[in-house]
């Protein structure tokens, strides 16, 4: 179900007030942004956001953005506090870092402010502030550098010596912030790159050597062991069903070889 502020512009679309297109592929961008939440890479995650961003539809006039900048700021504040509380085993009360706070930057330019602009402001400020309360942990620090170069063949060793402590505690420390060890993690950001690209219409041997895999025959089989799919039926998957698989493995998709809208 749509939050009430979305349903209500729903309405107003209906009645002819706005570009019904226009809120429908704004909503159906941010219902995908609204996904991301349950990533496991903070860093991902924002990347994917940015993407979501630069794919929103422009309003036009003054009533298209003041419904944008409403649907914006209650997104805003659902995803911030939802992904801030990842950070905190309990009550967040007592943290100074404070989500809703940035949510003035999705209107802080005005009227003829682009609303997109906006919210890429208001991305950047939440997480580099949420970065400054809140640093990579040990555990964020391997899955970055997993994310960050995927084709190489990480051993918890060799991660273990990249962020600084013992294989042991690395292996502790991740399983029990992501619920995952290492080696799931890389399997995982593999499979969520090579569904993008696939999606995108990359060709299947530069998509395998691109996510790590040595030939197309073990590329086919991790890929139908993890989705029970083939490259072509991915495809042929509608953007939901695509959605729907990242999400599962707590990987958005961040727009590879997709085009901003405009």
């Amino acid at each position: 179900m749509l939050p009430v502020t979305w349903r209500k512009q729903t309405l107003a679309a209906e009645r002819g007030q706005v570009r019904k297109e226009w809120l429908d592929r704004t909503i159906r961008e941010l219902q995908v942004a609204a996904g991301f939440v349950r990533g496991l890479d903070r860093a991902a995650v924002r990347v994917g956001l940015d993407a979501r961003a630069a794919a929103l539809p422009t309003p036009r006039g003054r009533l298209e953005r003041m419904i944008a900048r409403a649907i914006l700021i209650e997104f805003a504040c659902r995803f911030g506090q939802t992904f801030h509380a990842r950070f905190h085993a309990g009550a967040v009360s007592n943290c100074p870092f404070r989500p809703l706070t940035h949510v003035e930057h999705l209107w802080a330019g005005g009227e003829t402010d682009h609303v997109r602009e906006a919210f890429q402001r208001w991305i950047r400020r939440f997480f580099d502030d949420l970065e400054d309360h809140h640093p990579p942990s040990v555990a964020e620090r391997a899955a970055q550098l997993i994310n960050e170069d995927m084709r190489r063949p990480w051993s918890l060793r060799t991660l273990a010596a990249a962020v600084g402590v013992s294989p042991f505690r690395l292996e502790r420390v991740f399983v029990k912030q992501y619920g995952i060890s290492p080696r799931v993690f890389l399997r995982g950001c593999r499979l969520a790159s090579a569904l993008s690209q696939l999606a995108a219409g990359a060709k299947v041997e530069a998509v395998a050597l691109q996510v790590g895999y040595r030939s197309k025959k073990n590329f086919y089989h991790a890929l139908r062991q993890s989705t029970g799919l083939t490259p072509a039926a991915v495809r042929r998957l509608p953007t939901d069903k695509l959605h729907e698989l990242l999400w599962a493995a707590g990987f958005p998709d961040s727009g590879e070889g997709r085009t901003p809208a405009t």
